[in-house]
């Protein structure tokens, strides 16, 4: 039986790994040895491919101990290294800039915060009005790459995004665990996460967003543990994580709307009430003061608290905008959704309604179409598919959902509320600063977080219903996946006049196999 000896295989692994403290020595060791190989390398010059065979092992080998220290099931384990080798290898061929927008400004951010010991004023670039969080960890960051000669201070960004989107997917894994009790659940719930599109994208992005990701999930997996078992500590560090998201971005207010939603839950079915609220009132209290300062702090920076805590986002002269139309935010435009490839922004060009813009640059973010003729992008043809696919995979998670037999432990009804959440956190933004690009980055990731674990278990309801469904629905899944992949692998370059419906090229060879010539990127300075 290969699956029985697979089960053995990895409880022996469990057994030499041992006790959480020779864990800890294990990840550290192998950590540790990466770096120091690193470090000489800077002055041996052996070459990248020599020191991505020797890193890339032992990098894998401090993963799998950290997240098994963590708590993660082996599925997920498997599931997060095939993940790094998909970002590995993306990052190989992705420069800082490429698929991030913001990121020249992020890295004046950076410098000047590496050089000057102190935070830029508001005005000095687009998105110096965020808090300074990240920018401080990738100043340090950038500062040891300079000083050591490791990486290039860009690629050390790079991969401090990848370590932090490890942190997301770590704790991903362990929200994803208590809200799914069958393997099969939890292995497809967690596949979403790691191999979409955007996750991808996101795992090697020089932005805020990555500590961001890594803290929202904390807090929802700290919210869901509070939620089965509410215990004091737990609603503690969730609200503690709160507070370091909220120095970390502006959006992370959404979360502590997430924590007023996941109490009043609570509150609503437990027995204990005046208990429970005696003991969690004062560290909810203790958020919101903290959330006061910082809103007092932000409003000080701007005409008032909303000017002053978007910043440049208030700013929308020469951006196409949006209609505040109920048409516009309560309707879905399903050929519109297939029409192109990529949701694009500017001047006369946006999607027709919230709802498409939201769906389409939840694959590949916004402005992929975008840029220089023969710039490398996800492939055009299979990011058609997945226009396809994506509303079919939502409606089997909603009729799945509804056939669904009565959770007494209300987990379903959990995730739902931290999906709604935090879209309707998004949709508030969207409603004050209409830009059709405000639909896109800051609230994908949990919301996918929670979508995966509702798909999971629609997949089950379908399969209690009737079988074969439940293995269409699986099915569906892994294909959209496997192309998701693929997307990344087979790319082309951006044709002149992406017309709709014209067929824009797969190109037969693989990304590693195309000549360098073809993959050269314009400077940052160019304007793409």
């Amino acid at each position: 039986m290969p699956i029985a000896a697979l089960k053995q295989s990895l409880a022996r692994a469990d057994l030499l790994l041992g006790s959480g403290r020779r864990r800890a020595w294990i990840a550290g060791g192998a950590a540790a040895l990466a770096l120091l190989f690193a470090l000489g390398n800077a002055s041996w010059k052996l070459g990248s491919g020599v020191s991505t065979a020797v890193c890339l092992p032992l990098a894998a080998v401090t993963v799998t101990v950290a997240l098994r220290c963590a708590g993660v099931r082996w599925a997920s384990v498997g599931l997060i290294l095939a993940g790094l080798g998909v970002y590995v290898f993306y990052l190989s061929h992705t420069p800082y800039d490429l698929r991030n927008y913001d990121a020249p400004a992020h890295l004046k951010y950076v410098e000047h915060v590496l050089r000057h010991r102190a935070l830029p004023a508001e005005g000095d670039c687009s998105i110096c009005h965020h808090p300074p969080a990240w920018h401080i960890l990738a100043a340090m960051v950038y500062g040891a790459c300079e000083a050591t000669g490791v990486v290039a201070p860009t690629k050390g960004l790079q991969l401090l995004s990848l370590v932090l989107w490890l942190c997301f997917l770590a704790m991903s894994a362990l929200a994803i665990q208590r809200l799914l009790s069958r393997t099969y659940q939890q292995t497809l719930a967690m596949a979403f996460v790691v191999f979409w599109p955007y996750s991808i994208i996101n795992s090697v992005r020089v932005n805020n967003d990555a500590l961001m990701y890594a803290l929202s999930a904390a807090v929802i997996h700290l919210l869901v543990r509070w939620y089965q078992q509410p215990r004091r500590r737990w609603m503690l560090a969730a609200c503690a994580c709160v507070v370091a998201a909220l120095l970390t971005k502006a959006s992370a207010l959404s979360l502590v709307a997430l924590v007023g939603v996941v109490l009043a839950m609570r509150v609503a079915r437990s027995s204990g009430r005046r208990a429970l609220l005696r003991e969690c009132l004062p560290i909810v209290g203790g958020l919101l003061v903290v959330v006061a300062v910082f809103g007092t702090v932000r409003a000080s920076r701007g005409k008032d608290l909303v000017r002053g805590t978007l910043g440049a986002a208030w700013r929308t002269q020469g951006i196409d905008m949006a209609e505040r139309t109920a048409r516009y935010y309560l309707t879905f435009d399903l050929p519109a959704q297939v029409r192109k490839p990529y949701a694009d922004v500017g001047i006369g060009i946006r999607e027709p309604t919230y709802w498409n813009h939201l769906f389409k640059s939840s694959l590949y973010g916004t402005g992929q179409g975008s840029g220089p003729v023969g710039v490398m992008v996800p492939s055009v043809k299979i990011a058609r598919i997945l226009n396809y696919l994506l509303p079919a995979l939502t409606v089997v998670m909603a009729v799945g959902c509804a056939l669904g037999r009565r959770d007494p432990r209300r987990r379903r009804l959990l995730c739902v509320a931290i999906a709604a959440s935090f879209l309707t956190a998004g949709l508030a933004f969207h409603l004050m600063v209409p830009v059709s690009h405000h639909a896109d980055f800051r609230f994908v990731m949990p919301v996918l977080l929670a979508c995966s674990v509702l798909y999971a278990y629609a997949v089950e309801a379908l399969r209690r219903r009737f079988a074969p469904s439940a293995i269409l629905a699986a099915l569906l899944a892994a294909g959209f996946l496997t192309l998701s992949v693929a997307s990344f692998l087979w790319m082309s370059p951006r044709p002149q006049e992406p017309a709709p419906g014209s067929g824009m090229g797969l190109r037969p060879p693989l990304l590693f196999l195309l000549p360098k010539k073809s993959m050269e990127l314009p400077p940052a300075s160019s304007g793409r």
